[in-house]
C-alpha cells in the first residue's frame, strides 16, 4: 500500500501525538510506535520525514541492551547526513520538502541524542568532545563526574564563570564542589527565583535529615518549577516527618 505525501506527514503527526500521550516505560507502546515507524520508513521518500522516523526509532531502542549498538550508528548517521555541506541544488530541494510541515529538530539536538547514547555505552570521551562542542555545560559537568574527574568539572566551570555568572554555573559548582555557598550565589544572582539552587539546598538538608530547613527550599524550588516529582516527594515526606500538615 502507497502513502501520498499528505499521508505521510499526517501519519509522522500521529505517531508523535499517540507518543507524547503515551508513558515513556510502556513496552506495549514502544512496540505499537515500532511497528507505525517501520511502516512509515518503508513507504516514505520524504527526506524530512524519513529522517525523523529514523531519529524516532532510534530513541525507542537506545534502552534496548540488543539494540542499543544500533540505535547510536543511526543516529550517528543522522548526525553525519545533517551536517553533510557538499549538495547539489537538487539536493537541498529535496530536503526542504515539507519542512514546514514536518518541522525536524535542529542538528544540535539530534547530536544531543547522540551523545546521550554514546554516555549509556560508557563512551564517554566521544560524548564529551560533543557536549563541550555544543556548549551544554550540564551534561559536560555531569559527564565528567561520572568518570571521577570533578577536578577538571571545576576548572571547567571557573573557565566558564569568568566569561559571564550565570545562577546555572554556580549550581554547577556547587554540585561540584559540595559548597553550599555557590547556591547561594546563584539565588542572588537570581533574586532568589532560582529553583535549582533551592533543590540543591533542600536536598542538602533533607540528607542531613533537617526536615524542617529543608522544608521552605523546597517549597520555593516547587513554586518556580511544580514539574518535579522528586521535589513534591520530599517535601511531603519533610512535612510528614516533622507534623507539618
Amino acid at each position: 500500500m502507497d502513502l501520498t505525501e499528505t499521508e505521510q506527514i499526517l501519519m509522522l503527526s500521529y505517531i508523535r501525538c499517540y507518543q507524547r500521550i503515551g508513558s515513556p516505560s510502556d513496552e506495549l507502546l514502544s512496540e505499537q510506535l515500532d511497528s507505525y515507524l517501520a511502516f512509515l520508513i518503508s513507504k516514505s521518500r520524504i527526506w524530512s520525514v524519513l529522517t525523523n522516523c529514523l531519529l524516532m526509532r532510534s530513541l525507542l531502542e537506545k534502552d534496548k541492551r540488543r539494540r542499543v549498538e544500533r540505535s547510536m550508528s543511526q543516529i550517528n548517521e543522522l548526525v553525519d547526513c545533517v551536517r553533510e555541506s557538499h549538495l547539489n541544488s537538487v539536493q537541498t530541494i529535496q530536503r526542504s520538502q515539507h519542512f514546514y510541515s514536518v518541522l525536524p529538530n535542529p542538528f544540535w539536538i539530534t547530536e544531543r541524542y547522540l551523545a546521550n547514547v554514546l554516555v549509556s555505552l560508557g563512551v564517554n570521551k566521544s560524548a564529551l568532545d560533543i557536549y563541550m562542542r555544543l556548549n551544554l555545560w550540564d551534561d559536560v559537568i555531569d559527564c565528567y563526574q561520572r568518570i571521577g574527574r570533578r577536578d577538571k568539572a571545576e576548572a571547567i566551570i571557573r573557565d566558564q564563570l569568568k566569561d559571564k555568572e550565570t545562577p546555572l554555573l554556580y549550581c554547577l559548582l556547587g554540585d561540584t564542589t559540595d559548597d553550599l555557598e555557590y547556591y547561594e550565589k546563584a539565588l542572588q544572582l537570581s533574586d532568589r527565583k532560582f529553583p535549582r539552587a533551592h533543590k540543591a539546598l533542600g536536598n542538602h538538608y533533607f540528607n542531613l535529615k533537617q526536615y524542617s530547613e529543608s522544608i521552605p527550599h523546597f517549597q520555593q524550588s516547587v513554586a518556580f518549577n511544580s514539574m518535579q516529582i522528586d521535589v513534591w516527594f520530599r517535601l511531603a515526606f519533610a512535612a510528614m516527618s516533622t507534623e507539618d500538615y
